[in-house]
C-alpha cells in the first residue's frame, strides 16, 4: 500500500483484512479520537481523528483543549478517546448556558444538591446572565456568602471552573433523566 492518504479500495482491504501485514498493524494500532459538535442537546456532527498508538499524550492533550473549549451561545464541543468497534454512547452537551433554559423551581432544586464550593468555583467569571438566574433563586444571605466566596477564592485554574461546572451539569441532566425537573427548551 502507498504512502499518504489511502484510497476507498484500500481502507476496504484493511477492514477486510486483506491488506498488507504491516500496514493493517498500523492501521489498527492508532488512537481514534471522536469530536462530536452540536447545538443546545443534539450533535450535529462528528469527526474522527486519528493518532499513532505511541502518541497516547498527544490524543489526550487534544482532547483536554477540545473539551476545554467555550464556544457561544448553545453550541458546544466534545472529544473522547474511543476504541475501534466500540458503540460509544452520545452523553449530554456540558455547556453551563442550559442553566438559563430552566425554570426557577428547577434552579432551586439543583441548588439543594450542589455543595457551595462547587457553585463558587463553577460561577467564578462566568456570564452575568447566569450569575443572576442562579442568585435570584437563593436567600440573600446565601448571595452574600457566595459572593464572599468567590472573592475570597482567588484565582482559580480553567479546569477547575470546567469540572465544577460539569459537576453541577452533571445533577442538571441526572433531574432532567429522572422527571424532576423539565429542560425548558425541550418542551418548546
Amino acid at each position: 500500500m502507498a504512502n499518504g492518504p489511502l484510497t476507498k479500495s484500500e481502507i476496504a482491504a484493511l477492514l477486510a483484512g486483506s491488506g498488507d501485514s504491516e500496514e493493517e498493524h498500523k492501521f489498527h494500532n492508532t488512537l481514534i479520537v471522536q469530536v462530536q459538535y452540536g447545538s443546545k442537546t443534539s450533535v450535529t456532527h462528528t469527526s474522527i481523528h486519528l493518532f499513532p498508538s505511541t502518541g497516547w499524550d498527544k490524543a489526550n492533550q487534544y482532547c483536554k483543549i477540545i473539551n476545554g473549549l467555550v464556544l457561544a451561545g448553545n453550541e458546544w464541543v466534545r472529544a473522547a478517546i474511543v476504541h475501534e468497534n466500540e458503540i460509544t454512547e452520545l452523553s449530554h452537551p456540558y455547556q453551563i448556558n442550559i442553566l438559563l433554559e430552566l425554570d426557577d423551581r428547577a434552579i432551586q432544586k439543583v441548588l439543594r444538591d450542589i455543595d457551595k464550593q462547587t457553585l463558587a468555583k463553577a460561577l467564578k467569571n462566568i456570564d452575568e446572565k447566569i450569575l443572576q438566574k442562579i442568585t435570584k433563586n437563593m436567600s440573600k444571605r446565601a448571595v452574600q456568602i457566595l459572593k464572599e466566596d468567590m472573592e475570597y477564592m482567588g484565582p482559580i485554574r480553567i479546569t477547575d471552573v470546567m469540572q465544577s461546572q460539569k459537576d453541577i451539569l452533571d445533577v442538571v441532566w441526572y433531574l432532567i433523566d429522572m422527571g424532576e425537573i423539565v429542560n425548558v427548551e425541550a418542551v418548546q
